[in-house]
């Protein structure tokens, strides 16, 4: 029989599942003129500090016992001052069960017998790269966080305590005005589970866009290479997505097809994405009598795709309704 658990914490955890998510950031900075010298580029840098503590309970109709987690994730980044163009960043990352509320299976041996919530303690390097910044572009190396469109193939999955980031040579240009050009040559994949999942590789992603009319369109291409074996899996796509204002109303539309073919199990699929949205109201009230409101709703993005009689499809439309002051 499923067993059920019910914990003292049930009135924390109604108001943490309103919240979604409890972000407390801090950051604090030394700002001199511009670094003379290596010395003077590292004692003017900038420290930040981000916490984010987050609650997560999950009741499936399986055999698994229900989960619910309590977590406190803490981020350190610093940031040198730039000197001849050059500037680096180190980061740490820190993730904590917090109150006791561990009851689920973190994906790295902590109770097996219940729901996953892939929110496993941690402390580890977050990031921890040099670049070099020019009115071209800017060139990265290092471990760092690299996210492309939506988020839909290559993000950093922030949703979750411990984000995805990526060892990897990257270049983000700009050659022409409207046209940016993004390349990565990634080494290693530092995946959410903590150090278990994390995948050594030889990815290659490409994803170039150019202003068009209201929009913005992308090409992309990521071909992912697992080090040392077979596996192989390449994504081939492009999109469309802009906005467009109508009096009092403003459409929000992504128009996207990809295709995505896996080695060595010689596995294809197709996926659509059509999504539009509506964002309705007029001037709100602010301090200096009119301002700009904020939606009441906000699209939460997938972490994967849903296979479906062979092929992958999604279609999305909705409405975001500004309130008033």
């Amino acid at each position: 029989m499923k067993r059920r658990t019910m914990t003292p914490w049930k009135p924390l955890k109604l108001a943490l599942a309103v919240a979604g998510s409890l972000p407390v950031a801090m950051a604090s900075s030394l700002t001199w003129a511009e670094a003379g010298s290596v010395a003077e580029a590292i004692k003017g840098g900038k420290v930040n500090l981000n916490m984010n503590l987050r609650y997560e309970d999950v009741d499936q109709d399986n055999a698994l016992d229900d989960a619910e987690a309590l977590t406190l994730r803490t981020r350190l980044t610093y940031s040198t001052d730039s000197y001849k163009r050059f500037s680096a960043v180190l980061g740490f990352e820190d993730v904590r069960k917090v109150l006791g509320v561990d009851d689920y299976n973190d994906l790295v041996g902590s109770n097996p017998g219940s729901s996953v919530i892939a929110d496993p303690e941690v402390t580890e390097v977050d990031q921890a790269f040099v670049q070099y910044g020019a009115d071209w572009g800017t060139i990265k190396y290092g471990r760092q966080v690299i996210a492309y469109d939506n988020q839909r193939f290559i993000g950093h999955v922030g949703w979750r305590q411990d984000r995805q980031t990526f060892d990897a040579l990257s270049a983000a240009l700009t050659p022409v005005e409207g046209l940016t050009v993004n390349y990565a040559y990634v080494t290693k994949r530092n995946r959410i589970v903590a150090e278990e999942a994390d995948v050594d590789s030889k990815d290659h992603l490409l994803n170039a866009s150019y202003a068009l009319g209201p929009g913005k369109l992308t090409a992309y291409a990521y071909l992912l290479e697992v080090d040392d074996t077979d596996a192989e899996l390449d994504t081939y796509g492009i999109r469309y997505a802009g906005s467009s204002d109508l009096d009092q109303i403003k459409l929000l539309y992504t128009l996207e097809f990809a295709t995505q073919e896996a080695e060595p199990s010689d596995n294809e699929a197709n996926y659509y994405n059509l999504a539009c949205f509506q964002w309705l109201g007029g001037p709100v009230s602010g301090n200096s009598g009119t301002g700009s409101g904020r939606p009441e709703s906000e699209r939460i993005r997938g972490s994967g795709w849903r296979k479906m009689d062979g092929g992958l499809s999604r279609l999305q439309c909705g409405r975001i309704q500004r309130r008033r002051g």
